[in-house]
């Protein structure tokens, strides 16, 4: 499936953008902690060809269009796809959101208006009932990228993930068709 607006395109991943995921989902600032599951890009390389390969998993490479050029600007996995619902994770790449003025006269940025295209296409195409998101450390500025878009928090699971010999809570952020389609946060 493929994803195509006036400012970005959707394409599935391809094998040779597997590396290109990897630095974008392990930047400094980033709020992956994939770094710290995976340890190894080799490791990480594996389970995404596996992933790739997968029936309930959607991987995107995000492009944004400049006129008649593209350049990468992050991607996205929807995993665990079923007949209600699907997990969703998102990364932008750091360089190309500080290189750009990202915010619209809508006060909409980019990276708002791919995860409103993706969540529309998800409850109108694939009539999905629910879209979920796992944050890892709550991290803040991943919190309030949700909750603008309407997600909510719906759990919290204790000690769920060890990274470096360290237990972290994951944060399980969900948002319904119904309450997206009768809201104004899709763009």
């Amino acid at each position: 499936m493929i994803i195509n607006t006036n400012e970005f395109i959707l394409i599935p991943t391809v094998k040779d953008e597997i590396s290109y995921f990897w630095s974008v989902l392990n930047q400094k600032e980033s709020a992956s902690c994939w770094r710290d599951i995976y340890h190894t890009e080799e490791n990480f390389y594996n389970d995404m060809l596996i992933r790739m390969n997968r029936r309930d998993e959607i991987i995107w490479t995000a492009w944004r269009k400049a006129g008649k050029s593209t350049e990468k600007m992050g991607g996205i996995i929807l995993s665990d796809i079923d007949d209600t619902s699907c997990t969703i994770l998102g990364a932008i790449d750091l360089e190309f959101y500080k290189s750009k003025a990202r915010k619209t006269r809508h006060k909409l940025t980019l990276a708002d208006k791919v995860l409103n295209t993706v969540l529309r296409s998800l409850f109108t195409d694939l009539k999905l009932a629910r879209v979920n998101a796992e944050v890892y450390k709550a991290f803040p500025n991943v919190v309030s990228f949700l909750r603008r878009n309407g997600f909510k928090r719906n759990a919290v699971f204790k000690d769920s993930i060890r990274i470096n010999d360290t237990l972290y809570p994951t944060y399980i952020y969900g948002i319904t068709a119904k309450d997206f389609l009768k809201g104004d946060n899709n763009g």
